[in-house]
């Protein structure tokens, strides 16, 4: 199943359920599918390092392990010189694990217990330690191996995924294979693509293990990863009689005492990416500015309570948070907007403003909460570090709070409506800056202007955002700033 013709990414729950239905249709055991995840391992050596002539093979105690053992035996059998690590507690082992393990010793693979320092200084190594079961923090012996291979600058081959790493999450588990290569079978794992996962995996290859599509239908994936080009083409062209009117009204609020530069880029942004009009409501220290940096922005003072109301009323969708700061005459404006029955999208200290005020109720409009972290962290009183061990929980946690539609900013952005996550695979560390936030702020409220559905506007705005800034990430990733991703996001729309 596609949306948006976005492609499915898994939990390990999911793939586990694939497999066991695939298994209880009798065309694949448990055994079977380890054979050839061993097979496609071996492939992918033989693919990307074509004249090395010696594996060492880290094996654990699970399936993962039994992958590794099976490998270790293939690759002695086409003259390889193999290296078989042992580690974790041998009296686990169990199942069809066992039965590779004791197969490929009775072939004559000779297996060493893992210790600290005993790793030869040559060869490709193959992560076969720790499989997508695993959610706890690695045991001692784990860990030690992990660092060893990590800092011996040999290539690696991690089987499923590097080991010491949430496939769910992306959270890294205490340490983490850092791994050159990844094979992964059956679907890719949601957690590659998001939190600490992109840093781990290296180049991702997936193998099916001959499963069928029609395997696949009994089980809808709860994520998909986004693909800008197919987002694209959900938007159509413009028709010739548009006009400005046809593209909706943008207002953005928010510009407190020093931060005027906020809106500044929210409402230009809101521009670029083809909103009909946008007005900023803000403090009058920075109308003037507004207007020589962007003349074709409607500047308005946060003055009397009927004047806001009256622009509040005229407005489509409704950005409030770019630089909003937390006083009274903030208060206030949140209140207003709250009040109105526009979209509105819930950005910076809105967020900040509805943790304090603990506001919990919005209504029945349409509503867009974009945290970064931080944020996050605040609504849910939880640490930074807690919302990043697990991002699809915390999108989940703030949904059912707020309602409406999540955007949790960060490494693989998700979006999150209540029913299915919606991973941006695009962006790069030059995004780190200031004015990024208020940027994708911007350009959410002008699609939601245009007409798109919030969860279309939503997941085609991250993209969108990320998108631009990979293309001009060529020229360096250190300098970005926020405004410069102006003219890629036009070029990207076309």
């Amino acid at each position: 199943m596609e949306v948006f013709g976005s492609e499915p990414l898994y939990t390990t729950l999911e793939i586990r359920k694939i497999e066991e239905a695939a298994i209880r249709s009798d065309e694949h055991t448990g055994s079977s599918l380890m054979l050839s995840a061993a097979r496609a391992s071996f492939e992918i050596l033989s693919k990307v390092w074509p004249t090395n002539r010696k594996i060492q093979i880290f094996c654990g105690t699970g399936k993962n392990g039994g992958d590794g053992y099976l490998l270790a035996g293939l690759a002695l059998a086409r003259g390889l010189e193999v290296v078989v690590w042992q580690v974790g507690d041998l009296s686990r082992i169990k199942g069809e694990a066992a039965i590779a393990r004791n197969h490929v010793l009775l072939e004559g693979i000779t297996e060493n217990e893992y210790q600290s320092g005993c790793l030869c200084p040559d060869g490709v190594i193959v992560d076969a330690m720790i499989g997508t079961g695993f959610k706890t923090q690695l045991k001692p012996q784990y860990r030690n191996a992990v660092r060893e291979i990590n800092k011996s600058d040999l290539p690696v081959l991690a089987i499923d995924l590097p080991t010491g790493l949430n496939a769910d999450t992306g959270e890294v588990l205490g340490d983490a294979v850092k791994a050159d290569h990844t094979i992964t079978f059956v679907k890719k794992k949601r957690g590659f693509f998001t939190a600490s996962g992109p840093d781990f995996i290296g180049d991702l290859e997936v193998n099916a293990l001959g499963l069928r599509e029609s395997d696949y239908l009994s089980e809808r994936p709860s994520c998909y990863k986004l693909d800008l080009s197919a987002l694209l083409l959900e938007c159509g062209a413009r028709k010739f009689r548009s006009h400005k009117g046809t593209f909706g009204s943008v207002l953005v609020v928010g510009g407190n005492y020093n931060m005027g530069g906020a809106v500044a880029l929210a409402g230009e942004a809101a521009l670029r990416t083809g909103a009909g009009l946008v007005r900023v409501l803000t403090r009058k220290e920075h109308i003037s500015s507004l207007l020589v940096r962007t003349p074709e922005l409607m500047v308005f003072e946060a003055k009397s309570k009927r004047q806001v109301e009256s622009i509040i009323s005229q407005s489509d969708v409704i950005l409030v948070g770019p630089g909003l700061g937390r006083d009274s005459w903030a208060e206030q404006l949140l209140n207003a907007v709250l009040k109105n029955s526009a979209k509105i999208i819930l950005d910076a200290d809105a967020l900040n403003l509805l943790t304090e005020k603990k506001i919990t109720s919005f209504g029945s409009k349409c509503i867009i909460s974009t945290p970064h972290p931080g944020e996050a962290a605040r609504l849910l009183s939880v640490s930074s570090e807690e919302v990043q061990k697990d991002r699809f929980r915390t999108a989940e946690a703030i949904q059912e709070i707020i309602g409406g539609t999540v955007i949790l900013k960060g490494n693989g952005t998700l979006v999150y409506d209540g029913k299915s996550f919606f991973l941006c695979p695009y962006g790069n560390p030059g995004m780190a800056t200031a004015g990024m936030g208020d940027i994708l702020g911007g350009v959410v409220a002008s699609l939601l202007a245009q007409g798109l559905e919030e969860k279309l506007a939503s997941s085609l705005a991250v993209s969108l955002h990320a998108a631009a800034a990979d293309k001009i990430s060529s020229e360096g990733m250190r300098g970005i700033i926020a405004s410069d991703l102006m003219l890629p996001m036009r070029q990207l729309l076309g």
